[in-house]
């Protein structure tokens, strides 16, 4: 295919990266200070942010916590950390700029015992009938690839796919991936193509919604680059630069800003974990066989208030011909109801307090069918 018949086609893209890439690592790292304060403070405020590169990290932000910080003790947590998912002790130099957190916001954040919003912001859900995690396609192509590609050692990877759409057929088209590995030269062509080929064919029969026909030709072009250099070695990594690969990819609006390292006062957090949940919830409700649904869901906080501003949202689908149609459920029910909740109860009810997100994936356990599931189990 040429570049002028490319262009005139519908494509779906989307970039997905590994735990080693730089800007996941200073991810991991915010949010290892966060569960290390949380640990012996649940109602700590937190919000920091970190640079890496080279060797070098820099942590800098704002808590406050009833405890004083055991920072021998956190930079121990960090290597570890670090050491996990990179497989090697590197002797990082780790310098931290951590101040108390604003009076005046923390003023305006707890009152009279009850939490508010710790800023505000217009948070963004959004499920998709199109895969079994409700996750649009694209994404979800490029999340499995990079679970399950073991190209990299260090997990310093990067993946990204495109998918054509014509007349009524989904294609597979193009994927690229670039990874970082001690022996390049043990990588060709040939493996290359045949690992990422049987990854597809697994994605495929266990992800995509079954009324979805999804193919790749033959020729499908697949192209990889491998470094010798990688992670903070080679790029400068910072909290926060992968919220749209964090979520849903780009053919969804970016709402709010970068989770990790924050506290769940925090709604760029907290708001984007609820928005997930009720885009899933009304997905599962409706339940309409004839059509495979997009559910955006629109959280709107103000900084100090407990309960959410706005809550919106909007479905579409495709019907059975791959046609996006005139669907409009009403599902002003569900959403009404979120609004009449503090943000207290939304934690309660998302469960936070048995949150790790240093363990979980967020868009798989804030979903409708997740949540229900552990509250019957428990």
């Amino acid at each position: 295919m040429n570049y002028k018949e490319f262009k005139m086609k519908h494509l779906l893209v989307a970039e997905q990266v590994g735990r080693g890439h730089p800007d996941k690592l200073a991810d991991l790292i915010s949010d290892t200070v966060l569960m290390f304060v949380l640990a012996k403070d649940k109602k700590a405020k937190v919000a920091v942010e970190t640079l890496i590169s080279g060797f070098e990290i820099n942590i800098a932000g704002e808590i406050k916590t009833k405890n004083k910080i055991n920072y021998g003790n956190l930079r121990k947590q960090i290597k570890k950390t670090l050491i996990e998912v990179e497989g090697i002790d590197r002797q990082y130099l780790i310098i931290t700029g951590i101040r108390t957190q604003s009076p005046e916001i923390n003023k305006q954040v707890v009152k009279s015992g009850t939490v508010g919003a710790g800023d505000q912001g217009i948070m963004l859900g959004y499920a998709s009938g199109e895969t079994l995690e409700q996750l649009p396609l694209e994404i979800s192509l490029t999340n499995f690839i990079r679970d399950n590609l073991e190209f990299s050692r260090t997990g310093d990877i990067k993946v990204q796919a495109v998918i054509t759409v014509d007349d009524h057929q989904l294609d597979i088209t193009k994927v690229h991936i670039a990874f970082n590995t001690p022996n390049p030269e043990e990588y060709n062509d040939e493996l290359v193509n045949s690992s990422i080929r049987f990854l597809l064919f697994r994605w495929r029969d266990n992800f995509v919604n079954p009324n979805l026909s999804v193919f790749w030709s033959p020729d499908l072009d697949i192209t990889y680059v491998a470094f010798k250099l990688g992670g903070s070695k080679a790029d400068a990594g910072v909290t926060g630069r992968k919220i749209v690969a964090d979520a849903y990819g780009p053919r969804v609006p970016v709402g709010g800003g970068a989770f990790s390292g924050k506290d769940f006062s925090k709604v760029d957090r907290t708001g984007a974990y609820l928005a997930r949940f009720i885009a899933t919830e009304i997905n599962a409700k409706n339940n309409n066989s004839k059509f495979i649904e997009n559910t955006t869901v629109r959280v709107v906080y103000e900084i100090g208030q407990k309960y959410p501003l706005l809550i919106d949202s909007k479905t579409e689908a495709l019907n059975n011909n791959k046609e996006l149609q005139e669907y409009r459920p009403d599902n002003s029910a569900i959403t009404e109801q979120y609004e009449l909740m503090s943000l207290e109860d939304i934690f309660k009810l998302l469960d936070i307090d048995n949150f790790n997100p240093l363990k979980h994936n967020w868009l798989n356990y804030f979903t409708y069918q997740n949540l229900i599931s552990n509250k019957v189990n428990k």
